[in-house]
Order: structure tokens, then sequence, then C-alpha cells
């Protein structure tokens, strides 16, 4: 074999080996499944943006996703500016477009150079109604110079999403759909991009953690390990009925007088999604137990109390903040207490018009003092709505053959604290639901100078959240970052690293209150009400 054709061979080999192009001077250009893709780049990393992972029916926009098809040519993937309808939070204004499905691959710039990469994928939260996954407002600096990929995707929310009819054409779940076909897309392309395969970690806060727990449920296949921060998919209410209604409503408030669903959802079909987000702004949307039907693929067919994955070899990291609902507190909206709050939330989970029985609860969190009942009442919806749900979450992981559960609290109180910067709360001392955004993201909002603390919490959450993803645990070896180790949960022993300006072990934080619930939710298990459904 002459020099010329040897020399060929070996430049064809490493092509082909790991499929990317990376040059100073030339923008990566990668051969996936569905065709070459060509990137950005940027002094800290790469980045292939808005590369479409499906397509939405537009004559069925409610309905679920069809797989991507080959792309025509090179795709230029340098805009993730293509998010899908809602109405944004802040300024009220309605974004986004229909063919919104689209992620976006964020790598190292030597990545190359340390072989297959571990994966980190991120799902966003918004409450099942807003959210996108651009640059815009979270980017992935902080993440991306520990050496790992990152993967954001859009997914629909609202009613083009989690619009749920019970009927074959729009089942419910398209918005988890999307999801699956994301995941599944980055399966089977992210070693094109030097990713590994075998270790793809996804990880979600919020609505995006509950999204991440169906997947837990639904599709363990999927991926390899789970980050869930502030949310679980047995959350009460937190799984729909489903409402017919809401079509026709949405159709009236747009000048039709609509003759039956079918009706409505024909002339919705034909509006502008600005127009449909607004008029459905106030509906409210989550996942649903769906009906089943000849050749439909249903995503969720049973409450996930009842789902049993094989969890086997798979670790998961799962979390809250100390104060979930305190931020409500801190808002002049929500300052009345009312003896009510109690049935009301406990009755999202349980048929129970017993009066003694709710006051049982009250008097736990409340009892006979005066003083801040606002305050207890919002601890009772924090430790009811994700402390306890998170405890059950892990026991039900365990029984599905988990390997290593690892438990943490977010007690940071600091200048990046998100969800206090964002609605501009400056009384409350503590860390609530989204704080921990701003020490994994860097948050486009957030433009004060970083302190020191800030900047070493940024350093702890980003090395554990990797470490993860590396090596199947968040804290490697003890040293000046990490002073003490992160010990993992057993069904039985319940330990969770306290986040703050120092870490720590502790067993006692939630200890009291989580015997209450153990012990309330056995004596009333009969009163759940998806054991009725």
């Amino acid at each position: 074999m002459s020099e010329a054709v040897w020399n060929l061979v070996i430049v064809l080999g490493l092509v082909y080996y790991i499929q990317v192009v990376f040059d100073s001077w030339e923008r990566p250009l990668v051969r996936t499944k569905y065709g070459w893709v060509r990137g950005i780049r940027t002094k800290a990393y790469d980045a292939f943006l808005g590369i479409p992972y499906g397509r939405v029916n537009e004559s069925n926009p409610f309905g679920a996703p069809s797989p991507i098809g080959p792309y025509n040519g090179t795709f230029e993937a340098d805009d993730d500016s293509k998010i899908c309808p809602h109405v944004e939070e802040y300024y009220k204004i309605p974004v986004g477009t229909l063919q919104c499905l689209n992620l976006h691959i964020y790598l190292p710039r030597k990545g190359g150079q340390l072989g297959k990469l571990p994966v980190l994928v991120y799902i966003f939260g918004g409450q099942f109604r807003i959210g996108h996954s651009g640059s815009a407002e979270f980017q992935t600096d902080y993440l991306v110079a520990h050496d790992v990929i990152i993967v954001k995707f859009d997914y629909r929310s609202g009613m083009y999403g989690f619009l749920c009819l019970g009927t074959p054409e729009i089942p419910g779940n398209q918005g988890l759909k999307d999801q699956v076909l994301a995941l599944r897309w980055v399966k089977e392309n992210i070693e094109h991009f030097g990713g590994d395969a075998e270790r793809i970690t996804i990880f979600g806060h919020s609505s995006g953690s509950m999204c991440l727990d169906f997947h837990v449920r639904t599709n363990p296949e999927l991926f390899n390990q789970a980050i869930l921060q502030s949310g679980t998919a047995i959350i009460p209410g937190g799984i729909d009925e489903g409402n017919r209604t809401i079509p026709i409503t949405v159709a009236k408030r747009l000048g039709h007088s609509p003759r039956d669903l079918e009706d409505a959802l024909e002339f919705l079909k034909t509006r502008d999604v600005f127009d449909v987000a607004i008029a459905s702004v106030d509906q409210k949307f989550r996942p649903c137990i769906e009906k089943s039907y000849p050749g439909v693929k249903a995503y969720l067919t049973k409450h996930p109390m009842f789902l049993k994955p094989d969890l086997s070899g798979k670790n998961v990291v799962i979390g809250v903040a100390i104060d979930e609902y305190v931020e409500k507190i801190c808002l002049p909206a929500y300052q009345l207490y009312s003896k009510d709050v109690f049935k009301i939330n406990i009755n999202f989970e349980f048929d129970i018009d017993d009066d003694d029985v709710i006051d049982d609860v009250k008097q736990f969190y409340v009892g006979n003092e005066e003083g801040d009942h606002i305050r207890r009442a919002l601890k009772f919806m924090g430790d009811f709505y994700f402390n306890y749900q998170m405890c059950k979450t892990v026991d039900m992981y365990f029984d599905y053959g988990a390997e290593k559960v690892y438990q943490y609290i977010f007690s940071y109180n600091g200048d990046r604290n998100m969800m206090k910067v964002m609605k501009n709360i400056t009384n409350c001392n503590t860390a609530t639901h989204g704080d921990d955004i701003g020490y994994i993201f860097k948050v486009s909002f957030m433009d004060k100078p970083l302190t020191k603390d800030d900047q070493l919490v940024i350093d702890r959450m980003t090395s554990m959240w990797t470490n993860f993803a590396k090596f199947g645990h968040p804290i490697v070896e003890k040293n000046n970052l990490f002073p003490t180790k992160w010990l993992p949960s057993t069904k039985t022993y319940k330990q969770y690293l306290v986040i703050n300006k120092d870490i720590k072990m502790d067993d006692e934080l939630l200890k009291n209150k989580m015997s209450f619930w153990y012990e309330f939710y056995k004596k009333y298990e009969r009163f759940l009400k998806y054991k009725k459904r």
C-alpha cells in the first residue's frame, strides 16, 4: 500500500470514529443519522443549535409528534430561537412557533481529545404551560467547563403539549411524547458528537423534573442516570383528568361559536399560535392517564404509582429546596391565611371530608400557638407536595432496583437565587423553589458580579452534577471544595447533603415531618384518589 493511500485510510478512519470536524478556523461539522449538521464555534465550546428531532403535524397540532426525516442537505445548526408557543411569563406576551421540536448540543472545544464524553440532558420546567430551552435565559457555560456534553431541547407545553381529550387523535401527553422523541434522538446520535450513549444523565427542575420522573418510570432504557430537582410524577394534583370543554372555551374567546368539540378543534387548527396561547393561558394543563386505542401508541395508561420499571444499576440524585413554597409569603399578594388551605390541598390527593382528619394536619403544623400561621401553612405545602413525595419516590426507586440514590436539600441564600431575583424578593433569608437553577446555569437576567460565596456554590453544584454524570457519584473525594462526602440513602435510612455556603450530611432535618406523613398516608390509604380511578 502506497504512503498516500495509507495516509488517506488513517484520515478516513479518524473521521469515521469521531465524526466531528474540529478546526480552529472552521465551524464544526457532524454527520448524524439524519444527515450533516453544521454548528457554531465559541472560545469555550462548540454549539449545535436548533437541530430538528421531530415535527408537529400541522393538520393535528394538538396531537402526537412525528419523527424527523432526513435533513435536506447540510443543516445549519446556528439558531436556537424557534421555541414552542406559550405566553412569556415576565412580559406577558405570546412567543413561539408551531414547528419547534428542536434540540441544542453544547460540547467542549477539546472534546475530540478526551474520548467519549458523558452527556447531561436538561428538561426545563414551567408548570406545563411556559418555558423554552434557548440561550436567551439559561446558558450552559458553567457545566460545559467540566468537560461534559450538554443537551437541551424544546417541547410543546400548554394547549399544544398537554391537551387531554381522551380521543385517538388527541389522547394527551403530547409534550411528554415530544420529550421521548428528543431523548431517543440523543441516544441514537450523541456518539457522532463525541458523546457516550451509555453515560446519559437526564436532569430537570420543577415540572421538568416531574416529566423526568415519568420517563424514569416509562422509558428507563433511554438514559443511564437521573437528577430530579424539586419535582416528582406523584405530586398531588399532578395528573389531570382531562377536560373536553377547553377547546370550546378557547374557541369562544377567539370569537367562534362552535357547534361541538370537533368544530372547535377545526377552528383552532386554523388560528395563529399566538392567539391560541393567549386565549388558553389561564387553563390548567397536566399529564393525564390515556385511553388505549388500536394503532395509537400511548405514553401513560396507568397512574405512575402503579408502574414498575426496571431500574437495575441506575443511580439517582433527587432533592428539594429547604422552603419550596416560602417565596409566596414574601410577595404582597400572598398575605392572607385561610384555615381551608389544609383541606383544599389535602383533597388534591385524598377524598376526605372529615374535618377532624384535616384538623390533625393543621394541629401538627400550626397548633394552638399565635404567630406566623402563613409561614407554617406554606411549610405544610412544601412537605406535602415536595418533601414527602421525594421520600416516597426514593422508596419506589429502591423497589424498582435502583443502585444508589443521593438526596439533597438546597438551603443557600445568595445573589443568584433565581426565583427571588425573578420576583424581586429581598426579604426572605432562605432558599425556595427554583433558586438552585442560578447556580447550575448562567442565567441571562442575573448580571450582578459574582460574590465569592456565589462562585463557591456554583463550583460545588456544577462539579457535583457533572461528577455524577461522569462517575455515578457526585463527590469523588474529600478536598477543599468538598470537605465532606455525599453518602447515599437507603430505603430505611434517609440522609441528605445540605447545600449551603458550607455543606454537611443531615438525617434529622425532615425526620419528624416525614414520619408524620408516612403515618398519615398509611392510615388514610383507602381514601387516596389514584386508588379509586
